[in-house]
Parts: C-alpha cells; sequence; structure tokens
C-alpha cells in the first residue's frame, strides 16, 4: 500500500451554503502527522495527530465551524463571496519519514438569486431555459403517459 492523499473541493458552491472540504491520506500506519488547510496559500486550520490539537487562523473569507470539523473534514458556513479561491490540503509524515503530501483545487461561490437586477444574464437566461424545458418534458410525459395508459388514468 502506499502513501496518497486525496481531497474532495467542489468547484462551486451557493452563498450562504455550508461546506464540507474534506482530505483522506493513506499514510501507512504512521501514527504522528499534521494536517493544515489553507485558502490561497494562507493556513486557516491545522490538526496534530499526537496530541489531538485543532487550531484555527483567521483568513479573511473563512468562517470556520471548528467544533464539527475533524482531521478529515473542515467545515466552512455561512459561504460568502470572499470565500472563492485555491484550497489545498496538506499532510506532513513525521519521523522517520517526513513526506509532505498535497491536493489542492479552486473553489467559486455562486450566488443564485434570480430576483436580483444585477444578476448575470446568461446564468439567469440559462436557468430560465432550463426550467422552462423541464416544464415541457414534463407536459409532454403526461401526453404520453395518457395515450399510453388510458385506463389507468380513469377515476372509478
Amino acid at each position: 500500500m502506499s502513501v496518497n492523499l486525496e481531497t474532495r473541493i467542489p468547484s462551486f458552491v451557493t452563498k450562504n451554503s455550508r461546506l464540507n472540504l474534506d482530505c483522506f491520506y493513506n499514510l501507512e500506519n504512521t501514527t504522528s502527522f499534521l494536517i493544515t488547510w489553507y485558502k490561497d496559500n494562507n493556513p486557516f486550520y491545522s490538526f496534530y495527530s499526537r496530541n489531538h490539537l485543532s487550531k484555527s487562523f483567521d483568513v479573511p473569507g473563512i468562517h470556520l465551524d471548528l467544533l464539527s470539523s475533524t482531521h478529515n473534514s473542515v467545515v466552512l458556513t455561512p459561504i460568502n463571496s470572499s470565500a472563492s479561491g485555491l484550497y489545498t490540503c496538506e499532510v506532513i509524515r513525521e519521523s522517520p519519514f517526513f513526506d509532505i503530501l498535497t491536493d489542492q483545487s479552486f473553489m467559486t461561490v455562486m450566488e443564485l438569486d434570480l430576483n436580483k437586477t444585477d444578476a448575470n444574464p446568461m446564468m439567469t437566461s440559462a436557468l430560465i431555459t432550463l426550467a422552462g424545458t423541464f416544464a415541457i418534458i414534463i407536459v409532454l410525459l403526461g401526453i404520453l403517459l395518457r395515450h399510453a395508459y388510458p385506463q389507468a388514468l380513469k377515476c372509478h
């Protein structure tokens, strides 16, 4: 089994939502390690396995729920637009290996308010088109079902 690291960082999240950033690792029976999460290269959370100590750091745009965060998952809530950025999970194995593993991904916070006058017109148009398409599909399914199964639609 090899040493590895994998993160789950969504590409897009909506404003005011709750977000879990996951960091999964296999350290081949290493019991002493340090995990640090970064936003735009600024640390905002660390976990040290030796004493199970968690620490948070002030970073603009980050509202960390320290009580809900663990060595595998950090919880951010509520998400605001300044939370967009590059997120990195770093795991450092201690003696005798001293390996440093990292994985990162960019996340963008989206504001989906169709009633807002300054909403992105392309996004608004795409959402309205999508909603209209679903409405048409539902009507067509109703027509098809009515013709395919006329007995099932009769009230007794």
